[in-house]
């Protein structure tokens, strides 16, 4: 069985929810464990670590979590026996998410655009042609690869591709953009189409002539944060700051809900091959999306820090990381099924 449960309030000081979401996990642990209880999330030790923002992995022996401070990021990799920290050039600040195609071909970016490629023996800088914040990184193919961001307070929407010779800087027109955004923050596609999600609700989506702008309706209000797919008829994204928000595309039109047990923003989203979709936010907050009843089953967790991203693995073990986010820096990693 899952059993539902209800976040505390982000007006808790930290302080006071340490012991009340370890009381919380107890009980509940007790209230619905049963004679097949639900595997639980447990917190893993990969070394010393800052704050945490991605993870991805081509496989079960090579994921790659990237973070790190103001100063410096850090790029953590697994390689099915053991964890390793990377090595990275100098004068790389805070990264914030990977993608890739391979063990040898993965992008990463991070804040003041900061663009780093792996080729499966070294991490290098790309030139991103760009100080803006780079948020999301997602590719069709090696040789087509998006990157989006934009500093949220003072800067502009930044969409970048790289064609496999270089990077170009993508017009983002004001038809797209009504709401005057500054930073888009996850960028996805699935078959042919590509997605982008942002502040004050924009989804954008990639076509022929351009990018245009997708209504999400009313509850569309507030950040989406990231963006996660099955299919081209299935596509879920969070987000929200002082309220959760939950939109999901059904091949046609884009439908925003509030989750009923709101306790504030959401980061994270994945859908595992059974298409199973785990989302995570603020407070630790880690769940399962019902897309029948549009909501969300949240699960014990046994951390406080905010889960930026989730990525479940071939044999099946989900992994979820956060972090502060600011200075004093400090991350997490939880994982949750196969060992």
């Amino acid at each position: 069985m899952r059993c539902k449960t209800i976040a505390p309030s982000v007006l808790f000081p930290s302080v006071l929810l340490a012991p009340l979401l370890l009381a919380c996990s107890l009980l509940l642990a007790s209230a619905c464990g049963g004679d097949d209880p639900e595997p639980a999330w447990e917190s893993i030790d990969i070394g010393p670590i800052q704050s945490l923002s991605g993870v991805w992995g081509s496989g079960s022996d090579d994921v790659f979590i990237v973070g790190g401070d103001d100063d410096q990021g850090e790029i953590h990799h697994f390689d099915g026996s053991a964890w390793s920290k990377m090595a990275l050039p100098s004068d790389v600040g805070l990264l914030v998410w990977s993608y890739g195609f391979g063990s040898n071909d993965v992008w990463t970016v991070g804040r003041l655009g900061a663009l780093l490629h792996y080729d499966g023996t070294a991490w290098s800088k790309v030139d991103s042609k760009t100080d803006q914040d780079l948020w999301g990184v997602w590719g069709a193919s090696a040789n087509d690869v998006y990157m989006v961001g934009g500093n949220v307070f003072s800067g502009q929407v930044t969409i970048l591709h790289w064609d496999g010779t270089e990077i170009q800087e993508e017009a983002f027109p004001d038809t797209a953009n009504p709401l005057d955004v500054r930073a888009l923050f996850k960028v996805f596609g699935v078959g042919g189409r590509l997605f982008a999600v942002g502040q004050k609700g924009l989804i954008v989506e990639r076509e022929a002539n351009g990018w245009v702008r997708h209504s999400a309706g009313q509850e569309a209000d507030e950040d989406f944060v990231a963006l996660w797919r099955s299919s081209a008829d299935n596509i879920i994204a969070v987000g929200g700051r002082a309220n959760s928000k939950i939109s999901t595309f059904d091949g046609t039109t884009w439908t925003t809900s509030e989750p009923s047990q709101n306790f504030g923003g959401l980061n994270a989203v994945y859908v595992d091959a059974q298409g199973l979709v785990r989302i995570g936010g603020v407070n630790g907050a880690v769940g399962v999306w019902d897309s029948v009843a549009r909501d969300v089953v949240y699960d014990p967790s046994n951390t406080i820090l905010a889960v930026h991203a989730m990525w479940t693995d071939p044999d099946g073990k989900t992994y979820a990381v956060g972090g502060t986010f600011f200075d004093p820096h400090q991350g997490v990693v939880m994982t949750l099924g196969a060992k």
